[in-house]
């Protein structure tokens, strides 16, 4: 996802980059706190732990998601 013309991180999938807590979106709120100075080595590497925690946490609302229709079917 971009962050400006010649900078981006890639890849990101667009359901980790618009995935929300809190009614804000993870990875743009964390970027834009930063906004106006260059981003550190660790402070990149650090978006890139955030991405993979969020995927794996989407990934495990899915198997949730999958559970629950299948114990409570009755329910819709």
């Amino acid at each position: 996802m971009a962050i400006n013309k010649t900078q981006f991180f890639k890849p990101m999938p667009e359901d980790v980059w618009n995935f929300h807590i809190g009614g804000y979106q993870v990875i743009d709120k964390y970027l834009k706190s930063r906004k106006g100075r260059t981003l550190s080595l660790d402070e990149i590497n650090h978006v890139g732990a955030i991405a993979d925690s969020l995927a794996f946490t989407i990934e495990q609302m899915a198997k949730i998601d999958v559970a629950y229709k299948k114990a409570f079917a009755q329910r819709g």
